[in-house]
């Protein structure tokens, strides 16, 4: 007797006419039942042809934005030099997370020293980049401070103090 998919005389196998009649069908065509009472029979459409695909998932990928790790890069680099403590208080740690100046300049810093230190070594058009980019950086920071008269904001001063770290390690 057939089976499964085969058995023909499964409900899921009735013509269209036997299974709006809720009767037995033998699942032939044309069925028993439209040949005794001239109907047309339309069997449903047979998923033979389903061709199963395996799909591999995309490659899964850090969490971390990769520039991320260029401030671990920076901490390493700042850890010899007396100003190391300012930049690990609260209020630098967030700055770093919120102001994309700073985030940018310390991540650029953490690149150059890891190329230094043989960690991850960008090309010498890379370097002369990350070079070029922290000279503008540190002309935007001189301009923001002969503009600002007024002592009381310093916005500029987390800004220069990450610049002069980069003039000290890598003489810019």
């Amino acid at each position: 007797m057939p089976c499964g998919q085969l058995d023909k005389r499964r409900g899921g196998h009735r013509c269209a006419a036997c299974r709006k009649s809720h009767i037995r069908c033998d699942g032939l065509s044309p069925c028993s039942n439209c040949q005794t009472r001239g109907v047309a029979c339309s069997m449903p459409r047979r998923m033979v042809d389903v061709q199963i695909v395996n799909v591999a998932p995309d490659p899964r990928q850090a969490l971390v934005v990769p520039s991320w790790k260029h401030v671990g890069f920076f901490h390493q680099a700042t850890g010899e030099l007396p100003l190391s403590a300012i930049f690990h208080c609260d209020q630098m740690l967030s700055l770093s997370q919120t102001d994309e100046d700073i985030f940018r300049t310390i991540s650029s810093i953490g690149q150059l020293y890891a190329a230094h230190m043989g960690f991850g070594t960008p090309s010498s058009r890379c370097e002369a980049h990350l070079r070029t980019s922290l000279k503008t950086d540190k002309k935007l920071c001189r301009e923001k401070m002969r503009r600002q008269r007024n002592g009381r904001a310093l916005g500029f001063l987390p800004s220069a103090m990450v610049l002069a770290v980069a003039e000290v390690r890598f003489e810019l």
